[in-house]
């Protein structure tokens, strides 16, 4: 069974949060259209109203009323959508990032205003392998702790060694 990679699910959720996003703008914009489509049709009757006259003092006020309320909600949906889009934006940057791999040059990567250092990847130089371990943590590498000495005997004693077999425990002329 293959799980995919951390990066992969990232690149997922990303996408899916950017999708949801795109989806948020559409209907925003669409409420937008449907709200500047109510302000003008109340423009063109307040216009008629104050050139025919005949729209009595009350009305015309509440006319104007119902624009100014409809002129805010077209500003928080503007701004609603700069935001979104600012969103978007980040998003989709981080997507480029993530997919890519492009790092800054200080070898950082700069998510959110949060600067994460990338730490260097794993290798091993008697293996030849990457992400596994370290070169100093091989199992391959037996690093036996010796102490500098296992004659175990008395300093300054002469040890027998043989140069022909360059061994300790015996001497050369007791040599096989």
């Amino acid at each position: 069974m293959v799980f995919p990679s951390p990066q992969l699910v990232v690149l997922r959720e990303q996408d899916s949060q950017l999708q949801n996003s795109k989806i948020l703008l559409q209907n925003v914009e669409r409420e937008k259209k449907q709200l500047e489509k109510k302000v003008m049709e109340i423009q063109m009757t307040l216009a008629n109203s104050q050139s025919n006259d005949k729209v009595e003092g009350s009305e015309s006020k509440k006319i104007q009323e119902d624009k100014e309320a409809l002129e805010v909600q077209i500003e928080f949906l503007n701004s609603v959508i700069v935001d979104v889009q600012r969103k978007n934006d980040e998003l989709k940057s981080k997507l480029k990032i993530l997919e890519t791999g492009e790092i800054q040059d200080d070898g950082d990567l700069n998510l959110n205003g949060i600067k994460a250092v990338i730490p260097p990847r794993l290798f091993c130089d008697i293996c030849d392998i990457f992400d596994l371990h370290d070169t100093e943590d091989c199992p391959q590498q037996v690093m036996e702790e010796v102490s500098h000495s296992q004659h175990h005997g008395e300093r300054h004693q002469e040890r027998p060694y043989c140069e022909n077999c360059e061994v300790f425990g015996h001497w050369q002329r007791e040599c096989d």
